[in-house]
């Protein structure tokens, strides 16, 4: 997944990079490549819904180009929510059964496969039912976060 954006730009370069530096360096990002024409920012990546929307991008590239301002975005932070989402509930639906079917054969001697399998299979379902929203709506955080820095370092 990656983002490609521009807006036009005739000002100053190197101040439009120390703004989109002084903005991404406190989120964690660090400066990976500084020339006249381009500026390379990698980030930690996003690992929870609860951090930074721009955190989605793992590496940040913005130069110029014929008038304008070109960013292009690379969103591993938001391939790892995607991939989290899908993995984690049908692994933790399995965990569940399994423990659970486990637990009834050791208290009760008999295993209540069906009632187990059915409640830890429907968990799993709707969590992989909610996993396109989820992902849709931290991929449009994340390209909402990107599209704002370029306007905001377009307009120094």
């Amino acid at each position: 997944m990656s983002y490609n954006g521009r807006v036009p730009f005739d000002g100053d370069t190197s101040r439009a990079f120390d703004v989109a530096t002084a903005a991404l360096t406190p989120a964690g990002f660090r400066v990976t490549h500084r020339d006249k024409e381009a500026l390379t920012l990698s980030g930690p990546g996003l690992r929870s819904t609860k951090q930074a929307a721009i955190l989605g991008a793992s590496e940040i590239r913005i130069s110029r180009d014929d008038g304008g301002l070109h960013i292009e975005a690379d969103f591993a932070g938001v391939r790892w929510i995607t991939w989290f989402l899908i993995v984690f509930p049908l692994a933790l639906g399995l965990f569940l059964g399994l423990l659970f079917a486990l637990m009834s054969y050791l208290t009760i001697g008999q295993v209540w496969f069906l009632p187990v399998v059915l409640i830890a299979g429907v968990n799993a379902l709707l969590w992989l039912l909610m996993a396109p929203f989820l992902t849709r709506y931290v991929r449009n955080r994340s390209t909402a976060a990107v599209e704002a820095l370029l306007i905001n370092i377009a307009s120094v």
